[in-house]
């Protein structure tokens, strides 16, 4: 039996059709985004630049904490998703952030 080996790691520039695949499709199933903060007015490498900027914490929006955004990738398919916070404010200690 082979292994598959599971990565984390922040989005690329050549993720963009699947990766909003992914989250069109979580939206249509199960009313969940699958994206974190996703504005699709914005081009996808200004998504991405944000996203870095906040795992930076620089130019952080009112109320977001540092974090990183990071996809779940299995043989170069992208299979899931996780945001980790590297710090919690106020709101978030008491709401389970």
């Amino acid at each position: 039996m082979s292994r598959s080996v599971l990565r984390l790691r922040p989005l690329r520039s050549d993720d963009e059709a699947e990766f909003l695949a992914g989250h069109r499709t979580m939206l249509a199933t199960d009313g969940w985004s699958f994206a974190l903060g996703l504005d699709e007015s914005v081009s996808w490498n200004d998504y991405i630049a944000r996203l870095s900027d906040i795992r930076r914490g620089i130019n952080l929006p009112a109320g977001i904490v540092p974090a990183a955004f990071l996809v779940a990738e299995v043989d170069g398919r992208i299979v899931g998703r996780t945001s980790i916070r590297f710090e919690l404010n106020d709101w978030l200690a008491r709401q389970g952030g």
